[in-house]
């Protein structure tokens, strides 16, 4: 048989040629310059990803500390709630559990029948009992009784532990004051608590007065003051006072309202100011008295008229 196709040329092959695949040139691995931007996973490591990173942090660690918080508040209030304690001999052991009422009972009524048993209150009371004779009456009652005033001992003896570090927080808030104590010996706690309250009392140079249909006061540092003063609104009659009384800025939107932010500054910040003024004028007690019966905003006034009635 003749090879080739009928028309006379060479027979095909029957193998497809194979497409060649253009292959990409190997990344070159770029040279770090000096002062460049460092490389993290390949990624420059930019100003702004430093930013987010630190935000997510500080997230971070704001969410825990309100978690653990919240998680503090819960133990407390569930601490509250436990105002009874249940008490019961069983397998040659003494038992006491502390529930809120309706658990204690629940628990009470669950017992095995023959285990003497025993609900009391927040305040010793006993509400509810069965004892299998007078001897474990007596047994359950002292064990009670001597584990109820350990429990006591030991929850006042956590209560001073903590006690000026709470005080210290109570005054700003701020956990860095509670930790500052904390970290005092319990000796020197008071100590620690009373140099706080000193500093925060004496940084509290000004005040500042406004009324905006009620009259506030807020004493702070100087800094402070005047920025709470720029914020309040426009049309609030205000004021900036310093420790010792003086004036330091304000604005009024009438003479009837500077009267009334000044008077309310020194009934607060200088509750017997007038009344000792009214002392001062004629040397009388009943002038005091007179103006000391009055409310805080109405002293000024009453010394005014005091002042007038003798003269002066």
């Amino acid at each position: 048989r003749p090879t080739g196709t009928m028309g006379g040329g060479p027979e095909p092959s029957q193998t497809k040629p194979v497409r060649k695949l253009k292959c990409s040139p190997p990344r070159k691995q770029v040279e770090k310059k000096a002062g460049s931007t460092p490389l993290i996973d390949d990624t420059p490591w930019c100003a702004m990803h430093i930013l987010v990173a630190a935000l997510a942090f500080i997230c971070h660690l704001d969410a825990r500390e309100k978690c653990e918080g919240e998680i503090a508040r819960l133990e407390s209030l569930v601490d509250n709630a436990r105002t009874h304690t249940v008490a019961w001999h069983a397998d040659g052991q003494h038992q006491l559990l502390r529930l809120d009422e309706a658990s204690a009972l629940i628990v009470f009524d669950a017992l095995p029948a023959g285990v003497s048993r025993a609900v009391f209150s927040e305040d010793d009371t006993l509400v509810k009992k069965w004892f299998f004779d007078e001897h474990w009456e007596l047994e359950i009652m002292n064990h009670y009784h001597a584990r109820a005033e350990r429990a006591a001992t030991e929850q006042q003896q956590r209560q001073e532990t903590t006690l000026h570090a709470d005080r210290a927080y109570q005054i700003q808030g701020k956990q860095e004051d509670y930790d500052r104590v904390m970290s005092k010996p319990v000796e020197l706690r008071e100590r620690e608590f009373e140099l706080i309250s000193h500093d925060y009392e004496t940084s509290r140079t000004h005040s500042v007065v406004w009324h905006d249909g009620h009259y506030h006061i807020l004493h702070l540092d100087a800094d402070s003051a005047m920025e709470v003063y720029g914020l309040l609104p426009e049309w609030a009659s205000r004021a900036v006072f310093r420790k010792d009384g003086t004036f330091a800025t304000g604005w009024f939107h009438s003479e009837h309202w500077k009267q009334g932010v000044q008077s309310h500054y020194f009934a607060s910040a200088h509750p017997t100011l007038y009344a000792d003024k009214a002392y001062q004028l004629r040397g009388e007690q009943r002038d005091y008295d007179r103006v000391m019966s009055k409310s805080q905003e109405l002293r000024m006034q009453e010394f005014e008229t005091i002042a007038r009635e003798c003269g002066c």
